[in-house]
């Protein structure tokens, strides 16, 4: 079962980094569907909510949320979730910023913005930071039970960041998308390492050496109870009889004058009886 959730999890990482690849590679300024679907977002009645709904993927809103989810798991004594919680949050940031600088692709018409910006378009920075904060928090902070509402809702917090950067005009539908894939993507593949086992730091050689250690050692034990005196009486025997010996019952009949040894084959089937004197 694990494997198969395994792959599973590496199959939709795939598909999350092909879908960041297509946007990256079609979308941008060149693109007829990046335009058309820009104008089509574009309405003045959502700009209110947009300008509020941006800021769910604020740095200065999803870095206090990881690290408050990240500090109620270390006092719960989950120490190793809390870190990747904040390392999910913190190295992802980085690795958008990279991305940014490096395929330097522009924005839309700057005189239609409808909020300041200071960097590259792909990928929209606060797309991917929604997804990675609001994702890694329902995945890492929330128990169990709680996950299939919370995972929605984190999907949902996501969704509702990107499309407010469409309609303050600020990002081609391209940016969000390849955002939104690539932080599903960096979230689904951190977060794997937190359901997997800590690493033994113990070598199997040392392991075998401290049981070996542990176990006392019992050879001299049986060795001296072999060579010791058999429950007959005699000397140098071994403590285990034969079995065809055990078969053979010995009874001892007579006086004190003899004794007759009468095996179990030759006894009669009244020998256990005691022989009676006869009366007059």
């Amino acid at each position: 079962m694990q494997l198969l959730r395994d792959r599973n999890r590496l199959i939709l990482i795939a598909l999350l980094l092909g879908i960041w690849l297509f946007m990256l590679k079609t979308g941008g300024p060149g693109s007829q569907a990046d335009l058309d679907l820009l104008y089509a977002v574009g309405r003045s009645e959502l700009v209110p909510a947009a300008r509020i709904l941006t800021e769910l993927g604020a740095w200065w809103v999803i870095l206090p949320a990881a690290c408050v989810a990240g500090a109620w798991l270390a006092w719960r004594g989950e120490l190793r979730r809390a870190a990747i919680l904040v390392l999910i949050v913190t190295l992802g940031k980085i690795a958008i910023e990279l991305q940014k600088y490096q395929f330097d692709r522009e924005r839309p018409d700057p005189h239609g913005h409808l909020v300041a910006v200071h960097n590259m378009a792909f990928p929209s920075g606060h797309s991917s930071n929604a997804m990675m904060a609001w994702l890694a928090i329902a995945l890492l902070a929330v128990p169990r039970r709680y996950r299939r509402f919370a995972i929605p809702l984190a999907l949902l917090l996501a969704a509702l960041t990107g499309i407010s950067r469409l309609v303050l005009a600020v990002h081609w539908p391209s940016d969000v998308a390849g955002g939104w894939s690539f932080a599903a993507a960096w979230v689904l593949l951190l977060a794997s390492l937190a359901e997997r086992p800590p690493p033994s730091f113990i070598e199997s050689g040392k392991e075998s050496d401290m049981a070996d250690k542990a176990r006392p050692d019992d050879s001299a034990l049986i060795d001296e109870m072999e060579d010791a005196p058999s429950h007959g009486g005699s000397s140098g025997g071994n403590l285990q009889r034969d079995v065809a010996t055990q078969a053979e019952e010995e009874h001892e009949i007579g006086g004190a004058a003899g004794v007759t040894r009468v095996t179990g084959e030759d006894k009669p089937a009244d020998g256990d009886l005691p022989t009676l004197p006869q009366r007059d």
